[in-house]
């Protein structure tokens, strides 16, 4: 952020910041608009579209775009035709700022364009790990297609890395790092290759003493399933970005159908307090809070001497916020409520229970094939065939055949290139002779828990009603054991293992894993789900506090099952 700002502070006069779509939320958790008027001398921002228009009254157009995809630069392209178009105004000055890095390509269209000239500066911004809770930062940058796709060029390699360093600048070196999967050992090379051979002999370690670099290719099955948590249902039921929520209105009195947008994060008690749990106790609790509060509002409870009533007035503020607060969560809870509720839900987690449990297989491809013929929600679709798929070591042939051709005569033809590259990234295949590696990491890293009181959690599983995250089980078995000792867990994952010390010596190493001490940052690099954060924290909570451990999340984005499908090109249909 600072060195965005101090891109726009180099400019003189009056400045217009046009900013892409996928940059305006993460920016808002950066700084206040306000803040941009007040100090820095913007005085419109806009956002990047296909009709942006500059206005005529600026001196300077800064233009903040994803380096991702082409779109936003031609979007850029075209907004700088438009301002040359006779009758041309007052001549303005055309910055554009590229995130995470000046992308070659970028430059490349701008100049095939023949509107690089009339670009004064480009420059490179990295917005670096952005804060969307304590415990949880993000690079929100949608990596997950690339990464899936084309594994020999994971474009977000160098942004994590160039994060990773700027960290043990910050807070020095991290002298244990561990990790598993092919874009893990990606990054551990290059960071590797990055750092100095005197930073390398650091013997005092920094304050993050556990670096683990997870690829999200050894454990798709937990995105592909129906997060049952309230902030994972959330993220399923209703379009969220960088902690901003957008909740749909309701037209109970026959007025117009309004919307509204939300911040949710750790500034939220309530939610706070509640984003965490499953979300069949979330009624019960928030009908509880509300009479607590409706006691507490009760001024006749509070007046019965001057020194009750100042103290009921003191606080009434922050009952009133609060009360806004419940008001908020009630209506997302009634708007999941309404589809958490019916029996076509019901019925699908059922099945998906069926699935990991690996049992009823015939019934679960009859119910897949019964939703695909009733034109169920295509994403939804893919994920069970996926999962089916994915915890079977592939489909009987028949069945993938069957399937196949029921997905496109419903969905149509078109969707033919989803398949193929659902099949590339092996999500969905014919089944093969080997051995079932899930059904093995099932066993042995007990990923199903039946018994688990979702009211009352003794197990990590409640966050799926009874199948614990692989990605979260492994760590905790990690945990305990040490990764040289979990090569039998291990190998069962697709990807290279890491396992790397500071200092080389083995019972250091040894002695630092048996303290379980100082923080952890757990790196998620192509996405983690709402699910799997909740079940981190549950970790933390039953084994963290006693032995001094915590965690932090880092990740490039949060995901859900539809943003695994939507990276193979599926839509929402």
């Amino acid at each position: 952020w600072k060195s965005l700002a101090g891109a726009i502070d180099e400019l003189p006069g009056r400045k217009c910041l046009v900013i892409d779509n996928t940059l305006l939320r993460p920016l808002n958790l950066l700084t206040d608009p306000n803040e941009l008027r007040a100090s820095h001398g913007v005085q419109t921002i806009l956002a990047l579209s296909d009709d942006t228009v500059v206005p005529s009254d600026v001196q300077n157009a800064v233009h903040v775009i994803r380096t991702q995809t082409a779109q936003s630069t031609r979007q850029v392209v075209q907004i700088i035709k438009r301002q040359l178009e006779p009758p041309a105004g007052p001549l303005v000055r055309h910055v554009v700022v590229m995130v995470p890095s000046v992308d070659f390509l970028c430059e490349q269209i701008l100049e095939e364009e023949g509107v690089y000239g009339y670009v004064s500066k480009i420059v490179g911004v990295d917005l670096g790990l952005i804060p969307l809770e304590e415990d949880v930062l993000s690079l929100e940058c949608d990596v997950l297609r690339p990464s899936l796709l084309d594994q020999d060029s994971v474009p977000h390699v160098e942004h994590v890395v160039s994060v990773l360093h700027q960290l043990q600048a910050m807070y020095g070196p991290i002298p244990h790092i561990v990790g598993k999967g092919a874009s893990a050992k990606m990054v551990f090379d290059s960071l590797m290759a990055g750092t100095h051979a005197t930073d390398k002999r650091v013997s005092t370690p920094g304050q993050i003493t556990r670096l683990i670099l997870l690829s999200r290719d050894i454990d798709l099955v937990t995105p592909l399933c129906t997060q049952l948590t309230y902030a994972g249902l959330i993220d399923e039921t209703f379009s969220s970005d960088a902690s901003f929520v957008d909740i749909p209105g309701s037209q109970e009195d026959g007025g117009e159908l309004r919307g509204s947008r939300v911040i949710l994060n750790s500034n939220d008690k309530l939610f706070q307090e509640v984003r965490d749990m499953n979300f069949a106790t979330l009624p019960s609790v928030l009908n509880q809070q509300a009479r607590s509060l409706s006691e507490g509002l009760d001024v006749s409870q509070h007046t019965g001497n001057l020194k009750q009533l100042a103290q009921f007035v003191s606080k009434l503020g922050t009952m009133t916020h609060y009360k806004e607060r419940l008001a908020t969560h009630t209506s997302i809870c009634s708007n999941i409520a309404g589809i958490a509720s019916s029996d076509a839900f019901h019925q699908r987690i059922q099945h998906e229970q069926n699935i990991l449990c690996g049992r009823d297989e015939e019934e679960a491809f009859a119910y897949i094939e019964s939703s695909i013929v009733r034109g169920a929600v295509m994403l939804r679709v893919l994920r069970l065939m996926c999962l089916a798929s994915l915890t079977q070591n592939g489909l009987k042939a028949k069945w993938y055949d069957q399937l196949r051709r029921s997905f496109l005569h419903t969905y149509g033809f078109e969707h033919i290139s989803t398949l193929i590259n659902l099949e590339r990234i092996g999500l969905f295949k014919k089944r093969d002779e080997g051995r079932n590696a899930f059904n093995a990491l099932r066993k042995s890293l007990s990923l199903i828990n039946e018994k688990v009181d979702d009211r009352a959690p003794d197990d990590m599983a409640y966050v799926y009603s009874g199948y614990a995250p692989l990605s979260v089980r492994l760590l905790q078995h990690t945990m305990k054991t040490g990764w040289a000792k979990a090569e039998d867990v291990l190998s069962l994952l697709p990807g290279p293992t890491i396992n790397y010390d500071i200092s080389g010596n083995p019972s250091d190493r040894a002695r630092m894993l048996a303290s379980n001490s100082g923080v952890t940052l757990i790196f998620f690099l192509e996405g983690v789900t709402q699910a799997e954060i909740a079940a981190l924290r549950f970790l933390r909570k039953s084994v963290g506090k006693g032995a001094g451990l915590d965690f932090i999340v880092a990740t490039s984005k949060i995901v859900t099952g539809d943003t695994l499908m939507a990276s193979a090109g599926a839509e929402r249909k």
